[in-house]
């Protein structure tokens, strides 16, 4: 099982990134799909999440079930 698991996840890669507008305003006037949702939703858009240079969510970020969902990967968190 464990092998199993390990030759379906190990050619799939993550990469995240987390921009902050007060940070850095380049990230976001610099893809035009960003610039024009923040041109037309305004502040209310962000957060922003971006998968593969598409859109997936506007103003919230992605839940644990909906990571999963994209992933394939079952995610479990664990509390203090």
């Amino acid at each position: 099982m464990l092998k199993e698991f390990y030759n379906r996840t190990k050619s799939k890669q993550i990469e995240t990134n987390l921009y902050f507008l007060n940070d850095s305003i380049l990230p976001f006037i610099s893809n035009p799909k960003i610039l024009s949702l923040l041109e037309t939703k305004d502040l209310e858009s962000l957060p922003i999440v971006v998968i593969d240079d598409e859109i997936i969510k506007t103003g919230a970020y992605l839940t644990v079930e909906e990571l999963e969902k994209i992933t394939d990967i079952g995610i479990s968190v664990q509390k203090g």
